[in-house]
């Protein structure tokens, strides 16, 4: 029991902030545009690729391998840096929707190259 504690406590402190419940009964997490467009509302996202647009005030085009869709990025979000389409990015949030049409609205965004 004692050699588990510690085991338990950097299991817990290796999460990443953003960590869920991933089990049974949990949403499954949407990682590809494509599959955005039927999942349900505020299922989790966590999508790879590039914003190739701007598309109004916090609304970009996100491309994948899946296609592209309409995610929205807050500016406490966006944190002010500089996003090329040649960037490559992780973007965390959930389904939603604008204009009845489905969207990310993103929670965290991370540049990976």
């Amino acid at each position: 029991m004692r050699s588990l504690v510690p085991m338990l406590l950097v299991m817990a402190l290796a999460a990443p902030a953003h960590a869920a419940f991933d089990g049974p009964g949990a949403p499954l997490t949407v990682k590809d545009s494509s599959a955005v467009k039927t999942a349900p509302k505020d299922a989790p996202v966590v999508l790879e690729g590039m914003i190739v647009s701007k598309a109004g005030d916090d609304l970009y085009i996100f491309q994948d391998a899946g296609g592209d869709i309409l995610v929205e990025i807050d500016d406490d979000v966006m944190k002010d840096r500089k996003i090329t389409p040649q960037n490559k990015v992780r973007l965390n949030g959930h389904v939603d929707s604008e204009d009845g049409k489905p969207t990310v609205d993103v929670d965290m965004l991370e540049v990976l190259n």
